[in-house]
């Protein structure tokens, strides 16, 4: 399914097998330990049918991880995904949403603490010791490590300077007030009495809403039908078509999104000034470089990458990489050798492209391929 393809939700992705595999051996443990039972049909995973029961338990907790995190918000490093009374109270808009979740991310991810706290303190400590390389070694001078003692020492000192604000920072009914340390729900629109506040669960799809949230949204305008597993089941039976493919998947596909966001960025200068193009500017440079993160990091996962761009949105318009690739398959072969300035064989991500061909691939630049860019059966 799309679903399963997008978001990888019936994937057992490293972190989500580990979770199930400690789950399991802590109902075995508790089992054995303190008579809990474990629960049937869930971590009572088979020993004569492993394989076959170990994946089907594990979609069954992966569903029951979906429907406890559709309740979760991400508070902080150090309590990562948690319960928030009342935050979850709000239902799901998609387009105008009333209010949003805010906490601050960046804490200690020992002890939750916002800013300086006796561990950052400890390993700033250690790295001051360490730092200069340069100087001379003392024979008595020994590695430090961050043992209970140093940490002590250190969270004293704090608590002495901690005691020394106290009286300025309590409030009249003597409790402490920090703004750091709490989630705020923050109201962005003007709403009257008795009129429902919305929230926003994110620019989700309805296989993703109902998957994870149980319920679907008329006309959203996130909703896509994905073309990925079609097209390639297509490239399996056209042999015609793999050198292009090939192409695209490891050379094309970034050229042409980088391209296309360059395009993106001047037609905003054009239309609405340069300060939102600034802005426009910073989102395309850090949407590039995240692509090329993750590229470089998922090495072979990059195959899903271009292949989750293949779609058609909610308003029945292809995405760009569709149209593009679409043109792509369509070009004639003296097209596809003007493609490039300098054509490699048999190893076509070295050839060299004609960038002044891209708009070649763009629909809404160039439509002599509009016609026919559909036309593969």
């Amino acid at each position: 399914t799309s679903f399963d393809t997008l978001f990888d939700s019936l994937t057992p992705e490293e972190e989500i097998m580990e979770g199930f595999e400690i789950a399991v051996d802590l109902a075995h443990k508790w089992n054995d330990e303190f008579g809990l039972e474990i629960p049937k049909g869930f971590l009572d995973v088979s020993e004569e049918n492993h394989e076959e029961d170990y994946n089907l338990k594990l979609e069954k907790f992966i569903s029951v991880a979906y429907t406890l995190s559709s309740r979760g918000f991400e508070i902080d490093a150090y309590h990562e995904t948690a319960l928030v009374p009342i935050a979850d109270l709000f239902n799901h808009h998609v387009s105008d949403p009333d209010l949003k979740f805010v906490s601050l991310y960046d804490v200690c991810d020992k002890c939750g603490e916002p800013g300086m706290c006796k561990h950052l303190i400890a390993e700033e400590y250690l790295e001051a010791e360490n730092l200069d390389k340069n100087m001379p070694k003392v024979a008595s001078m020994e590695t430090r490590v961050i043992d209970e003692d140093l940490i002590k020492s250190l969270e004293n000192d704090l608590e002495k300077e901690h005691s020394n604000v106290t009286a300025n920072t309590e409030d009249d009914d003597g409790g402490i007030e920090n703004p750091d340390e709490c989630v705020d729900l923050v109201l962005k629109n003007d709403v009257a009495q008795g009129q429902e506040i919305f929230n926003s669960y994110g620019e989700l799809s309805n296989v993703f809403l109902l998957a994870r949230y149980g319920f679907t949204v008329p006309e959203n305008q996130y909703d896509i039908v994905h073309l990925g597993p079609d097209f390639m089941k297509i490239l399996k039976k056209e042999e015609k078509y793999q050198e292009k493919v090939k192409w695209w998947s490891q050379v094309g596909h970034g050229l042409f999104s980088a391209w296309y966001a360059q395009m993106r960025q001047e037609d905003e200068e054009d239309e609405d000034g340069q300060a939102k193009s600034d802005n426009l500017s910073d989102d395309i440079e850090s949407e590039v470089e995240e692509e090329s993160e993750e590229e470089e990091e998922e090495g072979d996962d990059s195959l899903e990458s271009w292949l989750s761009q293949l779609y058609i949105d909610s308003s029945g318009e292809p995405s760009p990489s569709t149209w593009a690739l679409a043109n792509l398959l369509t070009l004639t072969a003296v097209q596809w050798e003007s493609l490039f300035s300098k054509k490699a064989t048999p190893h076509i991500s070295d050839s060299i492209v004609n960038e002044e061909k891209l708009p070649f691939l763009d629909q809404k630049r160039q439509s002599p391929f509009q016609e026919t860019a559909f036309q593969i059966t």
